[in-house]
């Protein structure tokens, strides 16, 4: 018996022994399997016209919507023609073939198979040749369709378009060609001759430093100052907008140089052109060159406390841990993180390795976002966008990944796949990507949608959907939103206050006959509006003017920091800079009519202040011009040591699909009920709205701006043809009096779609002319331009679609055309069609508000 009592001690002491033991060597060598991230395997394809190769196209794997894509654009040969060459990159390929889509992407028109030719050196052509259903002058979404032994229908998006004109897509090609050589000249010192013709110095807008230089640089620093540096890479030219003669181009490479102890640096670089032709040569509109040094984080150099990083964007993404003893920051696509404890330069995440400069691994169409820094070097970040290599190459989506500064491994925790492109992508992540680590729950903003990831059980759910239905904001940070409340579908006045810290909800009330309307925040307290019912004016039109009689600003616990009235003015839009807030302001009219005059704009300065400690600092150098420093501490860097940590591997997938994406619209039909604007201009992404004025604006503040929807069709381009008239609508009856000129304007629109109404009847019923025409013009977009400029509205008469006008008289007329010194109007309270001088017609409407109303076919 007794021997048996020993042997059980015996064997739990054993137990405990090895248990422990294991926990020990556990710790100092993680059992889980690491690798290295690997390579990229998709090829890459490319627009060959014989002379020049341009546009690369880069595959997606992953379920995309083309029309969120807005890819570049490839102009065809007049016969219908192009040639694509495809970089296969050791890939062998087993089909390729071609789709032709309407732009946005939804309808397809024609479909065929690629034969491919080897054409050595490990790349392959073919020729695709389109039918007369591909019709002139129209843009579609071409989309090749790749399968090799790695991956199967690998897609590759472009936008094209075909001319009749044969001279169109060479003019085209002239464009790219006068790139690549003005591109040739920038490393001539002797070429100022040639650069100074189309450049446009001014040292009042040119700076020192040679990360960025523009149209309005010296010929010296175009040439690259005293840097004299080498081409390692060429650019491959894409065409990224064409309009009205106006084209955009952008191209990237890299460069190297010497340096004075013999150590090569590396450079990334990125060229944007705006080309129009004139008569005889093309006019340089617009120039930017990019330059980003190679930080090389095995021979890091830095001095008082501070580590550079060479030529650089001087807005660095850099965090800290609390005590500041670990700093982690983003360059180039990459993440880096300095231990002054642990004497650690450790490079985190990155597609590529230092001193890289294939065309994959290099591809800079992603961002990483620091969400929080531990004081033993652990960190929680965001990788996302376009996927170029590894598990998920070829994925648009959002990886949250964790590094342990204890083991010195990296885990992707969860990937959650988006269906669009990086600019959209960049755009909601910059909006909302909040992390409570407590909770371990991630806040994205995706599908019009806020989620709640936990990372830590890999699942997602919808927190608040439908927000475009609804007026809402985001503090910068990302912790506080304000959304109104909704019931039955309309707001009830009130707002909800959310603090994603925790995920405390409060209810912010307005004073009775009031609603309550979220602005914006300055930091993390709430800037919101009071409109009381009675100033609340929808005209004959249809059109809402809700003016705002208070401006609060809150604290997060709802005190009142700020309350700014003045009698007899109200406001109408609030824009949150900084600390200030610009007050858009307008007046009761003194008519007796129910209507506002414009009034001064005004202006509230908040004691509201950020944390100025310089982590970023710029410092002159004599053949950089100006380099970019951040601040680390001190640290022997000589003694650095350095650390590339490997990935976990991990069973299964962590992919998470958010609701909205195209395997779930079936399941949740009106989950995208967005009215979401997007605005380009042929230079890079501007933005999304969720007012299409405010889309307008943006974009006719360039030369080339324009304004798409959700899916992908055009809303408002800036360019239009120098005069238009609507043949329609030159001959209409005769009105009598304001409500006739209303009847008569819409009668004239739906009779020019050949609709036929009882629209007297419509009327009596109390129904306004937007709803009219909503009800009635089913098969088009019905446009509320409300606050839209005249130059801006004649974009749709320049289409052939009339615009409905208020005047400030208070009668109704259409905008039916125009030429470059008057406007031609359907008068029906005159009762004829006449013209009206620019500059007159510009003052009249604008004193009426600027009320208008247009409409697009919606197919």
């Amino acid at each position: 018996m007794r021997n048996t009592i020993y042997r059980i001690i015996y064997a739990f002491v054993l137990f405990c022994v090895s248990f422990v033991l294991m926990e020990v060597f556990s710790k100092g060598s993680s059992t889980q399997t690491t690798t290295k991230m690997s390579g990229a395997v998709l090829p890459v394809v490319s627009m060959d016209t014989g002379s020049t190769v341009f546009n690369a196209l880069y595959g997606m794997t992953g379920d995309q919507d083309p029309g969120k894509m807005r890819p570049v654009l490839t102009p065809i040969a007049s016969d219908r023609t192009i040639r694509i060459r495809i970089s296969r990159y050791d890939t062998e390929l087993l089909s390729v073939s071609a789709e032709v889509r309407d732009v946005t992407g939804q309808r397809l028109i024609e479909k065929q198979d690629v034969e491919i030719q080897d054409a050595g050196e490990g790349t392959s052509t073919g020729v695709l040749s389109f039918t007369n259903l591909v019709q002139p002058d129209t843009e579609y979404m071409l989309v090749l369709l790749l399968s090799t032994e790695d991956a199967e229908n690998i897609r590759y998006y472009t936008r094209f378009y075909y001319s009749a004109d044969s001279g169109d897509q060479e003019e085209a090609e002239a464009a790219i060609a006068f790139a690549e050589t003005f591109h040739e000249k920038t490393f001539d010192k002797t070429a100022d001759d040639f650069l100074l013709t189309y450049l446009e110095p001014d040292d009042s807008v040119s700076g020192s430093s040679l990360s960025k230089v523009t149209l309005y640089s010296s010929a010296d620093q175009v040439t690259w100052g005293d840097l004299s540096p080498s081409e390692v890479t060429k650019p491959v030219f894409s065409l990224t907008d064409y309009q009205s003669g106006i084209y955009g181009i952008r191209g990237t490479y890299y460069v190297a140089s010497q340096t004075e102890e013999g150590k090569q640096k590396l450079y990334r670089c990125e060229e944007y052109y705006e080309l129009r032709m004139g008569t005889d040569r093309f006019y340089l509109m617009d120039f930017e060159r990019t330059v980003s040094e190679d930080f090389d984080p095995q021979n890091p150099e830095g001095e008082d406390g501070y580590l550079q990083l060479g030529i650089a964007d001087k807005n660095t993404d850099v965090t800290q841990s609390k005590k500041r003893s670990v700093t982690a920051f983003v360059h180039d696509g990459r993440l880096y993180e300095v231990s002054l404890s642990e004497d650690l330069l450790v490079y985190i995440f990155g597609f590529d390795e230092a001193g890289d400069t294939g065309e994959r691994e290099t591809r800079a169409d992603h961002g990483i976002r620091i969400l929080d820094v531990m004081e033993d070097g652990s960190v929680d970040f965001l990788v996302y966008g376009y996927m170029n290599c590894g598990r998920h190459e070829g994925k648009m989506g959002v990886s949250f990944y964790h590094y342990s500064g204890e083991y010195h491994t990296l885990e992707e925790k969860v990937f959650v796949p988006y269906d669009g492109s990086w600019d959209l992508l960049n755009n909601l992540v910059g909006k909302l990507s909040y992390y409570d680590r407590d909770k371990g729950s991630l806040y994205l903003f995706l599908y019009d949608t806020l989620y709640e990831v936990n990372v830590n059980s890999c699942s997602i759910r919808k927190l608040e959907s439908n927000l475009a239905s609804r007026r809402f904001v985001i503090s910068k940070s990302g912790e506080m939103i304000a959304m109104e409340e909704m019931t039955e579908g309309e707001p009830s006045g009130a707002i909800l206050l959310v603090n994603l810290n925790g995920q405390v909800q409060s209810r912010l009330e307005a004073p009775s006959g009031k609603r309550a309307i979220p602005l914006g925040f300055l930091g993390e307290d709430l800037v919101y509006g009071t409109a009381a019912s009675r100033d609340l004016i929808t005209d004959a039109s249809g059109i809402t003017v809700e003016p705002m009689d208070h401006i609060y600003i809150v604290d997060p616990e709802q005190n009142v920091l700020e309350d700014y009235h003045q009698d007899g003015y109200y406001v109408l839009s609030c824009e949150v800079r900084e600390s200030q807030l610009v007050l858009t302001r307008v007046q009761k009219a003194q008519d007796g009519e129910a209507s506002y005059v414009p009034a001064p704009d005004d202006e509230i300065l908040s004691g509201a202040t950020e944390d100025k400690t310089a982590l970023v600092r710029t410092k002159s150098s004599a053949a950089s011009g100006m380099v970019v420093q951040i601040q680390t501490g001190e640290s022997d860097w000589e003694s650095c040591h350095y650390i590339r940590p490997q990935e976990i591997l991990y069973e299964g997938s962590r992919e998470l699909l958010p609701r909205g994406t195209a395997e779930e619209k079936d399941a949740d039909s009106g989950i995208q009920s967005t009215h979401c604007y997007y605005v380009y201009s042929s230079k890079e992404f501007l933005g999304c709205e969720y007012d299409l004025t405010s889309a307008i604006e943006t974009a006719g503040a360039e030369r080339s701006g324009v304004v798409v929807n959700e899916q992908g069709r055009y809303l408002w381009r800036k360019r239009r043809p120098e005069r238009s008239e609507i043949d329609a609508l030159t001959s209409m009856e005769e009105g009598t009096a304001l409500l006739d000129s209303r009847e008569m304007c819409l009668k004239a629109i739906l009779s020019a779609e050949n609709i036929s109404a009882d629209v007297a009847g419509l009327l009596d019923q109390g129904k306004t002319s937007l709803e009219i025409l909503q009800e009635e013009l089913k098969d088009y977009e019905v446009l509320n331009l409300f606050g839209c400029s005249l130059d801006e509205v004649l974009y749709y008469v320049g289409m052939h679609q009339a615009v409905y006008a208020e005047t400030d008289g208070g009668e109704t007329i259409l905008i039916i055309g125009y030429g470059p010194e008057n406007i031609e109007i359907y008068d029906p309270a005159a009762g004829s069609v006449h013209l009206m001088d620019l500059e007159t017609a510009r003052e009249n409407f604008a004193a009426a508000g600027n009320r208008f109303l247009s409409y697009i076919p919606a197919g």
